[in-house]
């Protein structure tokens, strides 16, 4: 990055004057902190600044020291860091599990998974450096024959449990660890299984035993429950046997548990009677769209696993008393302007919960809760309510197409 390091020599460096070494060094300080400056933009471009933070810190112990000060206070940052990111999450240390995106997604796990009461719970360990849909199809196949109150399909990973359902929600499967991982992020995914079992009540424990760097954490599982480990996935399938299959369509057991997580909307709102069906990509085989008859009410990201409404849609949370966090309310004297598509601006915003997060599918409405439009915050809700500047909501969906 610097043509004083890569035209210059020692020697040259030393025959000139001291006035002109001084220029040269002044240039290659500008240079390399130029270039530094570049890496850090586009790092933040690509949603890689953590990864070159923690690349950075191992370069001097004080460093080193800064990095787990901040990690160690990461609920400050995650008031204010973005939600829906679409980066991978590549393992560099301890501090990867501690992670806004990580620790964000298990706090939701805990509060919002819906299947709070089920006879039986399937764990499979896995490194989450493929898709759940490779490394255990077999198991997931027999899964989705059968109600959630009968069967949860968990999979266990250095970042904690990922039920089946939430499969595809980031980051459950876009981070990349190593073969052998250290023991702190073991500790850490230990712990959360252990909050995860904590919230669920269940009969049994069925364990599927195989090789992953998880599996060693066995034999410090300690429940009061029947505890059954399996080798193969036959052995698994087999404690199926005894269950009542399911009388309802498996991708409706997806998408409530995707709604309820996103939006915190009641499971028992999300029932058969909504008739709402799954069309599928004919590409990944993963869920695009969410439709009632004809009209498309939802599309999941497939970068993030997270639904965006449209305008349809936004109807369709209001029904199901979406949680007022995620409701931003405009003033009535630019509600026509919203309804049109227009970005909803900071300014115009009467109010907006102070625990909504930027990067959340919001609905925009008028003072009468009238639905004006659907799209993405750029602002968190305290933002939203102080700026007088720039646009709030990134209206997808409005009013009037």
């Amino acid at each position: 990055d610097c043509p004083i390091c890569s035209q210059t020599t020692a020697e040259d460096l030393k025959a000139l004057s001291k006035t002109e070494r001084s220029l040269a060094l002044m240039k290659h300080n500008l240079y390399v902190s130029a270039a530094e400056m570049r890496r850090v933009r586009q790092s933040i471009m690509d949603g890689k600044l953590f990864e070159l933070v923690a690349f950075r810190a191992r370069g001097h112990p004080s460093l080193l020291d800064a990095l787990q000060t901040m990690t160690s206070r990461m609920e400050q940052i995650i008031e204010s860091d973005p939600y829906g990111k679409t980066s991978s999450i590549f393992y560099t240390g301890p501090e990867t599990v501690l992670r806004t995106e990580i620790t964000r997604f298990h706090s939701r796990l805990l509060e919002r998974y819906p299947y709070k009461k089920t006879k039986m719970i399937i764990i499979i360990p896995d490194l989450g450096d493929r898709p759940f849909s490779d490394t255990a199809n077999t198991i997931i196949e027999a899964v989705k024959k059968y109600r959630s109150i009968d069967v949860i399909l968990a999979f266990f990973t250095p970042i904690g449990i990922i039920p089946w359902e939430l499969e595809h929600v980031h980051p459950a499967q876009q981070c990349i660890f190593s073969k052998e991982v250290d023991t702190i992020t073991l500790n850490l995914a230990k712990r959360r299984l252990s909050d995860f079992l904590n919230s669920v009540s269940f009969d049994t424990i069925v364990w599927f035993n195989r090789e992953s760097p998880i599996s060693q954490l066995l034999e410090d599982i300690q429940v009061e429950q029947k505890l059954s480990i399996k080798s193969t996935a036959s052995e698994v399938i087999q404690e199926l046997a005894n269950l009542r299959e399911a009388d309802e369509d498996w991708t409706l057991r997806k998408l409530r548990a995707v709604l309820c997580c996103q939006w915190g909307i009641q499971p028992d709102l999300i029932s058969n009677k909504l008739n709402l069906h799954s069309v599928f990509s004919k590409a990944t085989g993963k869920i695009r769209h969410v439709k009632r008859d004809d009209d498309i009410l939802f599309t999941m990201v497939p970068t993030t696993g997270l639904l965006t409404p449209t305008f349809a849609g936004g109807e369709e949370l209001l029904n199901l008393k979406i949680p007022e966090q995620y409701i931003v309310t405009m003033q009535d004297d630019v509600a026509e302007f919203v309804a049109e598509g227009k970005s909803a601006l900071a300014k115009f915003v009467l109010s907006a919960h102070h625990d909504l997060i930027a990067g959340e599918e919001v609905l925009v409405v008028d003072t009468h809760q009238n639905l004006l439009g659907t799209g993405r915050a750029l602002l968190n809700g305290q933002e939203m309510t102080i700026f007088n500047r720039g646009a709030a909501v990134m209206i997808r969906h409005s009013q009037k197409p």
